[in-house]
């Protein structure tokens, strides 16, 4: 019986306290706000990055649709 109270007695002494708990609390929720930020800083970075390309994409096709068009009406109009 006395060692079962021995050994009770040295995990309690490992045990958190809530004052344990409510310090993690406060450190969980500083790096989930960290995180949260870094997200929506890749999150606008990703969106700004993207809609770039795309008028880049855009400008490209529309030179290059242009140019074939009137290559187009050049040859048909010196073939005959």
């Amino acid at each position: 019986m006395e060692s079962r109270l021995t050994k009770l007695e040295a995990i309690i002494l490992t045990l958190a306290t809530r004052e344990d708990l409510a310090r993690l609390e406060g450190k969980v929720d500083t790096a989930f706000h960290r995180l949260e930020t870094t997200i929506y800083e890749v999150k606008a970075t990703i969106h700004k990055e993207l809609n770039s390309q795309t008028w880049k994409i855009i400008t490209w096709m529309t030179g290059l649709c242009s140019a074939l068009f009137a290559a187009g009406f050049y040859i048909a109009g010196h073939i005959s």
